[in-house]
């Protein structure tokens, strides 16, 4: 368990002492994952201020009494000056805000807040939420040794450094890129269990309905589903292949629309792009799959499945292992194996209604005992001394 270091620990209190400062890739990060921490730090008398790149989730943040500070940043971008320019323009946000601390999220926010918060002494509490492409194990591209040295600079000094599965921490403190006495583990973000629930809606006689929820990149195994649900739509019985999600054309591994509208035109999925409440298309739904690729760090797509009592089938990974029980709440398929995901999805298929109830009631219970969000709220008060 990490070691709590306050900014007031370390003698660097300011005359703005009660603001805490939330850095992310996108105000939908903020808005859709961490609207819980906001109320509650709110709540708790503190000034927060929100730094996102873009502006859509704004007004709604506003709304909650919180600040937003717009930071040019390209997700993807690589270019050094620009991205030194990012980290600089952050410092100078930081300088005018004094936060007492600066929670980071998201890949190039803990790297770059955890960087501008070194240099001006700024506590940094990180969120390392997945590997993505970086850091795998299984990749040595120089891109990858020049990360594992910014995130050695960037995590040195943090108060506090989560992880959302043990994999990834245990990764990093092997890599010398984090103490470990300064580690803790997360849920992911939590789940609200009073607002995703099972509903206890009836399947009747619609066919068996899929669902996958992720950003529609390539390594989420978009492609995988889509050839699984070509492949099954001509057996008997029949099902439903849903796809919900955030088309990402900046990214670089992104599926291009033109893409999901052929798979939709062809009648192999339904395509429902990004919407604030997921929770409709989870009811309508009798499993949740995701044959991700990519270094996760828990789901919050399996997470929110399992609070509603679904079943979930996923990639035997770091971070999915956290959520599915395999053979109890769900199924883990093997990475990358287009037959193992087909006969994985036709034994949730083909289960009698009871047993596939029996699943949904297990992953549900899982989230009461281990994904409760205020598991969440309570570290990260922890972290801020508060």
């Amino acid at each position: 368990m990490y070691t709590v270091r306050s900014a007031f620990d370390e003698g660097i209190a300011s005359e703005r002492a009660n603001t805490i400062a939330l850095f992310a890739n996108t105000s939908w990060y903020v808005w859709n994952f961490r609207r819980r921490l906001l109320h509650e730090l709110i709540a708790r008398g503190f000034r927060v201020a929100v730094i996102a790149p873009d502006t859509a989730y704004f007004a709604r943040l506003s709304k909650m009494h919180a600040e937003c500070h717009e930071l040019a940043m390209t997700r993807a971008g690589t270019n050094p000056v620009a991205e030194l320019g990012v980290i600089l323009n952050l410092a100078i946000l930081l300088t005018k805000l004094k936060p007492r601390a600066l929670l980071t999220f998201t890949p190039k926010s803990n790297i770059y807040g955890g960087l501008a918060g070194r240099a001006f002494r700024v506590p940094v509490v990180n969120n390392i939420s997945g590997l993505g492409g970086n850091l795998d194990n299984q990749r040595t591209r120089y891109t990858d040794i020049l990360v594992r040295r910014l995130y050695r600079i960037a995590l040195r000094k943090s108060v506090a450094v989560f992880f959302q599965n043990v994999e990834d921490r245990n990764d990093f403190v092997a890599a010398g890129l984090v103490d470990g006495a300064r580690c803790g583990l997360l849920p992911g973000s939590g789940i609200d269990l009073a607002s995703y629930r099972p509903d206890g809606a009836v399947r009747g006689e619609r066919p068996f309905t899929f669902l996958l929820s992720a950003r529609l990149l390539w390594s989420k195994g978009i492609g995988l589903y889509a050839a699984a649900a070509e492949r099954l739509r001509q057996e008997s019985p029949p099902c439903r292949f849903l796809l919900l999600g955030i088309l990402d054309p900046q990214n670089p591994d992104a599926v291009p629309r033109e893409r999901v509208e052929k798979w939709q035109r062809e009648g192999v999925l339904e395509f429902y792009e990004a919407v604030d409440d997921v929770r409709p298309y989870i009811s309508g739904a009798d499993c949740v799959v995701l044959p991700t690729m990519y270094r996760e760090g828990t789901p919050r797509s399996l997470i929110e499945a399992a609070a509603m009592g679904k079943p979930v089938i996923a990639t035997d990974r770091p971070g999915c292992r956290a959520v599915v029980e395999h053979g109890r709440s769900g199924y883990l398929c093997a990475l990358g194996d287009l037959e193992d995901l087909i006969d994985k999805m036709r034994s949730m298929r083909d289960l009698p209604g009871a047993a596939c109830a029996a699943f949904g009631q297990a992953a549900r219970t899982k989230m009461e005992r281990e994904f409760d969000d205020t598991i969440v709220l309570q570290q990260y008060l922890k972290a801020l001394g508060s």
